[in-house]
């Protein structure tokens, strides 16, 4: 809505948005400019909304007046707080009367620009030949962007590549002043402008490398545009960006107004087209993973929100903290979680376990309560609890006296309750993932989170979950998280396969799990029995200790391939040990969802794996890896095998897998979705 005021209309203005902000009551009013600042957050000040100021930049370009720094001092401690794009800008945030606490880190996004024309069409309309090498930059020609020295250092790229053309997309008011800079360098030839155009695809799709030689900057949403269409960048170090390029991994980053060191950079690219077709594709899967704009959207409503209200308090019933698959995943949703948002603590009615420290190390408090589940001292302890700490409880579904005993408390106190259910299958430990009395009592619960839609679709058909308005409750699907790692450099390579005494030329099939029967790695080993036939330089390495440790090893050794097969026992550096994996597989017999798939789809790791539980609805078959029936070994061997015998297979399908992962699997995403649940449910 505008208001149509101008800066002399300041007292009308601020009447407007008075009415405005009585009228619509808005959880947090945001500013952004100098007017809008002052104005918007008086008015909100007054009216008792919270109020934040959105910055993009990371120095003032022209001094700040003496009032304005009089109001920030007033108005700024006052605020919810202020939201930056990048870390870079904080310590001008301080200057600005600042506080840290009140610093919310917002990243920017971009929607990849659309390319509707081929590159030679775009090129013969510019008319730049097809064979040219054509530098490109999109900004607009003021001061900042220093357009001159990327001029000077084309000079010099001339000199070296005479093939080489500069393209030039935005205007501004140095526009005369460079074209004549263009003369002077002899450049009239070379440098192709373009002016104000919205086809900003095209033109970078129809160039080699994008540059940009701005002396100041924030967060440039062209960089982000070039990467994202795939073009190799080459930029000034300065503000944000080198938080947005990976100095050789995804782009080349210069001193600003060093013409010379510019120059280089352009050259080396320019004559490496297999270096910028190396670094496009870094680039490209950077911009997937951090800066697209459902990403943004997502951590701008995290930030958001914590301004808006205060961080809602989240209690965990346990009987205990054990290293189950569960409880890793609660510990990284646990880290995940941002505390301006949620904050966590822990009740464990039986025992502490083996995770109580690192909960309590992650800022999750742990108390153990110490009693049986018969005592009525643990119910009135945890009454006691919820209503003095609590505005959500979550429990799991298979820690069967404390999910009873929390749901009963969280009636009586009015406390929202989550019933998350981890298990699937019908061997689950308790004979079913939910009790009968849990399900014939969802009707009563707040919110059921199942790991995947085909895990609810068990629980209706198996265990009746939903055939009944009172076996009902609101379901969210919201799949386990891990946190994500950069793939492995050579060097992890090297040593984790020295570590398990693999050669280089060794194609390495892995996997990660306890040595139980519902794992059935028997037919594992029989799949790679089969594989090694055609294949004899396959090796399989299967970490995880178990009862079947013994029986597994004489199986390796009937089949044959016993000096093929490395079995690690019980390891807790799996992640040290994963970047000797080339191909990871799953042969379990049932499952939910499990937790070392997500782990090796973050490594970058292509999956063959059984049909069983939830695999499904993480591995997409024939992208992220293959999906196999359960117990076939024939079928597990035959697609084991295209994978080992083609390395560009198992490149292409892994890092489809990572980033499958890093979208749809993170921890982050994991806990953006809890984070929205629990506001929903305190609303």
């Amino acid at each position: 809505q505008a208001l149509h005021r101008r800066k002399k209309a300041a007292v009308l203005a601020a009447l407007d948005l008075w009415r405005l902000m009585r009228r619509e009551r808005p959880a947090l009013v945001v500013t952004r400019g100098y007017n809008a600042e002052a104005l918007g957050r008086i008015v909100a000040l007054i009216l008792g909304i919270p109020a934040a100021t959105w910055v993009h930049e990371s120095r003032s370009i022209r001094p700040r007046s003496a009032a304005r720094r009089l109001l920030d001092r007033l108005l700024n401690p006052r605020c919810a707080g202020v939201l930056a794009l990048v870390e870079t800008q904080r310590p001008h945030l301080l200057r600005l009367q600042w506080r840290e606490d009140q610093i919310r880190i917002a990243p920017p996004g971009v929607t990849a620009p659309v390319v509707t024309a081929g590159r030679a069409e775009v090129r013969a309309g510019l008319g730049v030949a097809l064979d040219a090498e054509l530098v490109v930059i999109v900004a607009r020609m003021r001061p900042e962007k220093d357009h001159a020295t990327l001029l000077r250092a084309f000079a010099e790229v001339r000199r070296v590549r005479p093939r080489a053309q500069l393209l030039v997309v935005g205007d501004g008011v140095l526009r005369e002043e460079l074209e004549r800079l263009v003369a002077e360098l002899g450049l009239d030839r070379d440098v192709v402008y373009v002016g104000l155009r919205s086809e900003v695809g095209d033109l970078l799709a129809a160039a080699d490398v994008a540059a940009l030689s701005s002396r100041k900057e924030c967060a440039p949403q062209s960089l982000l545009e070039a990467m994202a269409v795939g073009v190799p960048v080459v930029a000034t170090a300065v503000g944000g960006i080198p938080e947005m390029v990976e100095q050789a991994t995804t782009g080349l980053l210069v001193p600003p107004g060093d013409p010379g060191a510019l120059a280089e950079a352009l050259i080396a690219l320019l004559g490496d087209p297999v270096r910028r077709s190396a670094l496009a594709d870094a680039a490209r899967r950077e911009v997937t993973r951090r800066f697209d704009a459902a990403t943004a959207v997502r951590h701008a409503e995290r930030q958001l929100s914590g301004l808006a209200r205060p961080p809602a308090r989240l209690t965990v019933v346990l009987n205990g903290v054990g290293r189950g698959g569960a409880e890793m995943a609660l510990l990284n949703l646990v880290r995940a979680l941002d505390p301006a948002l949620v904050t966590t603590r822990m009740i464990c009615l039986h025992r502490g376990g083996e995770l109580a420290d690192p909960f309590r190390a992650a800022g999750c408090p742990v108390e153990v309560v110490g009693r049986r589940a018969r005592d009525p001292r643990t119910l009135l302890t945890l009454i006691s609890r919820l209503r003095r700490d609590a505005d959500v409880v979550l429990v799991v579904s298979y820690h069967a006296n404390a999910m009873t005993l929390s749901r009963i408390a969280a009636r009586l106190t009015g406390t929202p309750d989550i019933v998350t259910v981890h298990t699937m299958g019908p061997n689950p430990p308790a004979g079913r993932c939910l009790p009968r009395h849990v399900v014939a009592t969802l009707g009563l619960c707040r919110a059921l989170v199942v790991l995947a839609a085909s895990q609810a679709d068990y629980l209706r058909r198996a265990e009746g979950v939903g055939t009944r308005p009172w076996r009902s409750a609101p379901q969210h699907v919201i799949p386990n998280g891990v946190p994500s790692t950069p793939g492995p450099d050579p060097a992890a390579v090297t040593v984790a396969r020295r570590e398990l005494g693999f050669g280089a030329d060794d194609v390495v099939v892995g996997t990660v799990g306890r040595l139980v029967p519902e794992k059935d790695h028997a037919m594992l080993l029989r799949a790679f029995a089969r594989l090694v036939a055609d294949h004899p330089r396959a090796r399989l390495v299967i970490v995880g200790g178990g009862p079947r440790e013994a029986a597994l090893r004489e199986l390796a050794a009937a089949l044959g391939v016993a000096d093929r097969v490395v079995l690690t026992g019980m390891r807790t550096d799996v992640g040290d040990l994963l970047p000797a994996v080339d191909v990871f597989a799953l042969s379990s017999l049932q499952e939910a969802a499990p937790m070392a798939v997500v782990e090796a789809m973050h490594a970058g790791l292509p999956v063959v794996a059984t049909s069983c539980g939830a695999v499904a609805d993480l591995v997409t078959d024939g992208k992220d890896g293959f999906v196999v029936p359960v117990g076939d070994d024939v079928a597990l061997a035959e697609r084991l095998a295209a994978l080992v015998e083609d390395s560009v297979a198992r490149a292409t399908l892994g890092a489809h897998a990572r980033d499958h992962a890093v979208t749809e699997f993170s921890d982050l995403v994991m806990a953006e979705r809890y984070e929205r649940l629990i506001a929903e449910l305190i609303r």
